[in-house]
């Protein structure tokens, strides 16, 4: 080899893990392997995206001695006549009609053998090579087409800046030569030549693929020798070494779902379940030398001086780490005049927030905000979040900050924040840290109803091309990870199946079940039970799948070209957890993602906000319209107190069912057992109620209470840990201790945030450092330094953010006081804003009846779509019920409204053009109960019954198919062969042929259904989703009588709705239809999900005499039980079985 190749080498066609589960080594990890194997430069050419672009351009900044080349390998659609034939929609027809190569090549080739897309690979010289790459990116997915899609025209168009190759066996050139078609492949390189001139290489591979060694190989040598074109060797990398193969086949059976591999399939795009060939690896300028010198030795050097020759001279602005890219907001203003027009709007709204003259902490606090916001260059970004919410405003919508942007002053002071910093002690190093160079992370929750029109308004504010979503990835979860490498070792199904749930769902790594006994117990069963671990760790949290992130937006200073392209819509990821409260669809609808994450907009210095849609808040906004249009009266949100009032009973009563972020079961229990009287109660209960802390709310309600004494780890953290009880509940207050060693307030946070993450070798150098401050500070002896310190790497780990929790808290209870004051439109406003959503309705329902106030049946002649006021009570709304059709609804209130109601079913269905299935959701629901018994009254009808009676047999088959009548598998009644060969006589033939059998029609018979009323019950639990709204089996039940007049029993009787009223260390006897139950096998205990007139169910559980109880204990079956009240829950000793609740038998 000639020493060029010897001692610098290039790698240019690579795949990372951002080719989702296609290419294997993380970005950071291909650019470390390049230096240490003395490369000069290296490419990354993910499948169709440009997602690595900002990681890859820090990862060579911060590694450095490695020239970054940005590329792509794009999928060039082949074949207008693939998108004839399907009348797709995706291409306009003059994309299809323009495509340059189709008259003359494509369109008069057989579409066999030939795949729909081919691969090209597109590396950047320049940084307008980066802008049309960025457009290319862009098109494709805009016209998404079973993958992103890229025409020849807008290639053509958009080739400058940019180097193109022949690309690999699945690119265009290489597939025409595999399939024999040497003329038009040279047709296609001279149309490549003529575009890209000497900017276009034929491309070599080697992997061991006969048809690519030899076939296509030869035949791109030839186009060599004719045209003269100049050469490059590649090794299509998608893993780094040899042994990560097997991690590659795993990602591609987890990608294809183990689908099995296609016939010559030789795709590399993921779709195979394995690549053809092999040595898809990072190989050494040797190794690549020795594999192309089959070739003859002088164009072997020419292929990879050339490969390096483009990786040196590949060379871009600098993209990473330049500072901020800030949209202006006033262009007209100086940087000066826009720091000091940003200074008298923050002291304006200080004045207005605290009076005037302002307090000295309160100046103290916003000149030490503004000295880091202005230091950091950073006003251009706070200009923008008050345009946001100034938007906001005028348009009357509400909004909560969340997150560390609660702990800034500035915000509280502009009217963007509502929680008062000073007030809940809370700091600005958690929300904008002097020690770190990063833009700020406001989180802005809005109505999910205002997320469109926020997104209209930053396109029209800032432009279209200006305005993008940001990506997330979805991990490989450990489950999964046990699951395909388990298959991989040759597990039958059924034994992955059991492995796979012996993984407890809240482990993320493998050696949390190498320390679990149960797992470890059942896999040691299996001899490669070591290898099933070993190849789950490569795998488990790899990036799996690719879905935009529920709330972030970029907004950019220019046009997104410059920077990023587009992804293409894909499914929104809500894995934040409860934070993330609001429907995927429609949101954000008209924006599409950029082609990066949270951390390469941080990388890129981008502007992001998070603006996340909470149901909860657009109830909050009903609820207040709800006021005005019921009462007159027109309340402000900002308004409404948030410290203790008499809005606390909620807390107090568990009467906090859909208050915001303390509406679970568990929390519901907790506040009552708290009896919080102030909203620091309620904050901490917020940042408690987590795994980890849950631990400790036991100790800090005993406290609270007095019960228990209050012990500090230290007096000197007294003032710091007062208002927890002693109990480190708050990163803030991590922070605090860690200031009294010295560190300042930025480097507090950073050493919390290293210790949190494990940042082993951070960890003990702070250490030493916080022990010494402490002992020199406090005269401390080290031994209680010591426990100081493991207070805070236990904590640490889990310490909530108090800004956060301290937002939380005033929506919470603002919602509380909403709650006491306006029920029933907070209700209404509930049901309505829910009403898609079949358990939060029935929550509410459950709700409104345990505060007295009724829910009335649907009725087509008084229901609206949504729920209504009639009185003190509420009208089940029409929308609510299960398959209906929204403009089925809509058409038959119009028509009631404009023509008057409705006397019959006969009259109903003449008016009104309704389908099968929502006339049967409307039957069975009861909404047709008045117009059924309308001039009735006193005879005894099933309006159910009369109503199926009345109806074409269409309209039955779907009325029986919802009230669970038609069973599955039923044979419907066939029509029936006759022979009618009238000539056909023994002994005689006829001279004519014998007559076609006809059919005849049988006369169909009436489908038998249930007489009884009770047995139509089920259809209306089917289509109201579990509950009762016409009436209820208990009622049918006691038939007007009391509990104590049905049972002869020697302890009380209640409904099942009171047991939460129930005292502790008591005993009674419950009547409630058991809704679930579940029988723990290995331990003989026996849980019963027991449901009275409303949701929620309440679980009875059963440690003996469970063989006794188990097959009285059926669902759906109305019971009487013995129970017993204990400090854990609820026991039952002893099950009465009365009957199911949809056989007419129960109520004889």
């Amino acid at each position: 080899m000639c020493d060029i190749c010897i001692k610098e080498h290039v790698q240019l066609h690579n795949h990372t893990d951002k080719s989702n589960l296609d290419g294997v080594p993380p970005v950071e990890k291909l650019v470390e392997y390049a230096k240490e194997m003395g490369a000069v430069a290296v490419g990354v050419t993910e499948h169709g995206n440009t997602l690595s672009m900002y990681p890859f351009l820090d990862a060579c900044k911060r590694i450095g001695g490695i020239n970054p080349v940005i590329g792509v390998e794009a999928y060039m659609i082949y074949g207008p006549s693939y998108l004839k034939k399907s009348k797709s929609t995706i291409f306009t027809p003059d994309e299809i009609v323009s495509d340059p190569l189709y008259e003359e090549i494509y369109g008069k080739l057989p579409l066999n053998g030939m795949k729909m897309h081919n691969h090209v690979l597109l590396l950047a010289l320049n940084q307008k090579g980066v802008e049309n790459i960025n457009k290319i990116v862009t098109f494709s997915h805009r016209h998404f087409y079973s993958k992103p899609s890229l025409t020849h025209a807008f290639l053509r168009d958009h080739s400058d800046g940019i180097l193109a190759s022949s690309g690999c066996l699945a690119a265009e050139i290489p597939t025409l030569l595999k399939l024999g078609y040497k003329d038009e492949a040279e047709q296609v390189l001279q149309w490549y030549l003529n575009i890209f001139k000497d900017r276009f290489f034929i491309e070599f591979q080697r992997h061991d693929i006969p048809e690519l060694d030899d076939t296509v190989n030869n035949g791109l040598l030839e186009l060599v020798k004719k045209y003269k074109v100049p050469v490059i060797a590649t090794n299509d990398i998608h893993y780094l070494r040899p042994e990560d193969e097997e991690i590659q086949r795993l990602l591609l059976k987890i990608a294809t779902g183990n689908r099995k591999q296609k016939e010559n399939e030789i795709d590399d795009s993921g779709d195979a379940m394995v690549f053809n060939g092999s040595g898809y690896h990072y190989a050494s300028p040797d190794e690549m030398f020795e594999k192309m010198s089959v070739y003859g030795e002088d164009i072997a050097k020419d292929m990879l001086n050339n490969t390096v020759a483009i990786g040196k001279d590949a060379k871009y602005n600098p993209m990473v780490g330049v500072g901020f890219h800030m949209p202006k907001t006033h262009p007209e203003l100086t940087d000066e005049q826009l720091n000091e027009k940003f200074r008298e709007l923050v002291y304006k709204g200080a004045k207005e927030r605290y009076g005037d003259p302002l307090p000295q902490e309160v100046i103290d606090r916003i000149e030490y905000e503004l000295e880091v916001i202005i230091g950091k260059n950073l006003v251009g970004y706070f200009m923008i979040l008050i345009d946001l919410i100034d938007f906001a405003r005028k348009k009357g919508r509400i909004w909560n900050i969340r997150g560390s942007g609660a702990g800034c002053c500035c915000l509280y002071c502009l009217q963007i924040s509502h929680t008062d910093p000073i007030r809940h002690n809370l700091l600005f190093e958690r929300f904008l840290n002097p020690a770190r160079v990063n833009m700020p992370d406001v989180d802005i929750d809005i109505p999910d109803t205002f997320r469109e029109p926020l997104a209209k308004y930053l396109q029209q504010r800032y432009g279209v091309d200006k305005v993008a979503r940001i990506m997330a990835y979805g991990k490989i979860k450990l489950k999964l990870a046990i699951q395909v490498s388990a298959r991989m070792y040759g597990l039958n199904p059924q034994d992955v199946i059991a492995l796979s749930k012996a993984v407890p769902n809240h482990y993320s790594t493998v050696e949390e079940l190498e320390e679990d006994q149960n797992f470890m117990h059942l896999a040691m069963q299996f001899k490669d039970y070591k290898a099933i671990l070993d190849t789950a760790r490569k795998v488990v949290n790899r990036e799996k799948t690719l879905s935009m992130h529920p709330a972030g937006v970029l907004i950019f200073d220019k046009s997104l070209d410059e920077y990023t392209g587009l992804h293409r819509l894909t499914k929104v990821d809500n894995s934040e957890g409860d934070d993330s409260d609001s429907d995927d669809a429609g949101s954000f609808a008209s924006l599409l993602p950029a082609q990066m994450d949270m951390g390469a907009a941080e990388m890129g210095g981008f502007v992001k906000f998070d603006f996340l849609g909470v149901r909860n808040l657009t109830i909050i906004e009903e609820t207040l319209r709800y006021i005005k249009q019921l009462t007159g009266k027109e309340i402000s949100w900002y308004s409404i107190p948030t410290e203790y009032s008499d809005a606390y009973q909620v807390y107090w009563k568990g009467d906090n069912i859909g208050i915001f972020q303390v509406s679970s079961d568990p929390m519901r229990d907790v506040f009552k057992r708290l009896q919080p009287t102030n909203l620091d109660h309620i904050t901490a209960v917020i940042s408690l109620y987590r795994p980890g802390p849950m631990q400790y709310i036991d100790d800090y309600i005993a406290m609270h209470k007095g019960e228990e004494e209050v012990n500090y780890p230290s007096k000197v953290l007294e003032p710091i840990l007062k208002e927890t009880y002693g109990i480190m509940v708050y990163q803030e207050q991590i922070i605090q201790v860690l200031k009294l060693a010295g560190f300042s307030g930025g480097d507090a946070d950073l050493i919390r945030r290293a210790i949190s993450k494990k940042k082993l070798k951070e960890i003990v150098k702070h250490k030493e450092e916080f022990i010494q401050g402490m002992m020199q500070k406090y005269q401390m002896p080290a031994a209680e330094c010591e426990q100081i310190w493991a207070d805070i790497e236990k904590f640490a780990g889990y310490g909530f953010n108090k800004s956060h929790a301290s937002s939380y808290a005033e929506v919470s209870t603002r919602t509380a006081w909403l709650k006491t004051h306006y029920r029933l439109a907070y209700l209404l406003a509930s049901l309505n804003v829910e009403i898609k959503h079949n358990d939060k309705v029935l929550t509410y329902v459950g709700d409104a009846r345990k505060s007295g106030i009724k829910i009335l049946p649907p009725d087509v002649n008084k229901s609206e779509e949504l729920f209504t006021v009639e009185g003190n009570n509420i009208r089940y709304g029409l929308a609510a019920i299960k398959h209906v059709a929204t403009d089925s609804l809509a058409a038959l209130v119009a028509e009631r409204k404009a023509n008057g109601n409705f006397k019959s079913i006969e009259d109903l269905l003449n008016r009104v053009n309704i389908n099968t299935s929502t006339f049967a959701a409307l039957l069975l629901s009861g909404a047709l109960d008045s117009i059924i018994l309308a001039g009735k009254e006193g005879e005894i009808v099933n309006p159910r019954l009369d109503g199926y009676n009345q109806v074409p047999k269409k309209f039955q088959c779907s009325i029986r198919n919802l009230a669970g009548f038609e069973k599955k598998g039923r044979k419907k009644e066939n029509d029936v062969e006759v022979v009618t060969d009238d000539l056909a006589i023994e002994g005689i033939e006829s001279e004519e042929p014998a007559p076609k059998k006809k059919k005849a029609k049988k006369e169909e018979e009436p489908i038998p259904v249930p007489q009884n009323f009770a047995d139509w019950l089920r259809g209306e639990a089917n289509v109201i989703g579990g509950i009762f709204v016409s009436t209820h089996p208990i009622l049918l039940y006691l038939k007007g009588r009391k509990l104590s007049q049905c049972f002869n029993v020697d302890k009380p009787v209640i409904f099942a709705d009171a047991l939460e009223k129930m005292p502790v260390n008591t005993e009674c006897y419950v009547l409630g239809i058991i809704e679930d139950i579940y029988h723990k096998l290995d331990k003989n205990w026996l849980w019963v999900s027991v449901i009275g007139f409303n949701k929620p169910s309440y679980r009875l559980a059963a440690f003996q005499n469970v063989n006794k109880l188990l097959p009285l204990a059926n669902v759906d079956y109305l019971c009487l039980f013995r129970v017993s009240r204990g400090n854990k829950g609820f026991t039952v000793s002893e099950i009465r079985s009365i009957g199911n609740i949809y056989s007419s038998t129960t109520y004889i």
